[in-house]
């Protein structure tokens, strides 16, 4: 569970775009959630689309999978410093591309059907059935 705006002053302080204990002005709020609302629409095409929520606001809270927040909030501050001509530090890159391909390789993993006992089920009580 993650509140937006969380995110959002985190990303902002990865990015040094603010300082520790500071908060967003309202136009850096509006340009950030603006900027994290455009990167997950782009994820959308590439990630199970259910953990990905869409047109997200300031007060919304983010229920997401272990990692994704992280990959977010990292991906999140690359875009805040490309928005505001700051240079990204090569750790936050290398961070924000680490931690998004953690997320597609879990996104893209197979989902689990050996040994699922609810399939297994399906299967022993439609052997022998033809639908078509």
């Amino acid at each position: 569970m993650k509140p937006v705006l969380t995110l959002l002053r985190e990303a902002a302080r990865k990015a040094n775009l603010i300082a520790s204990g500071e908060n967003l002005n309202a136009s850096q709020e509006q340009e950030s959630l603006e900027a994290l609302n455009t990167l997950l629409d782009g994820w959308a095409l590439t990630i199970r689309s259910g953990f990905l929520p869409q047109n997200v606001k300031v007060l919304d809270t983010l229920y997401l999978p272990d990692g994704y927040a992280s990959a977010i909030m990292y991906n999140l501050a690359v875009q805040i410093c490309l928005d505001n001509a700051l240079e990204p530090a090569t750790e936050l890159q290398a961070l924000a591309v680490n931690s998004l391909s953690a997320v597609r390789r879990d996104s893209t993993s197979p989902m689990k059907t050996e040994g699922d006992v609810t399939l297994r089920r399906m299967s022993r009580h439609l052997r022998g059935r033809y639908y078509g």
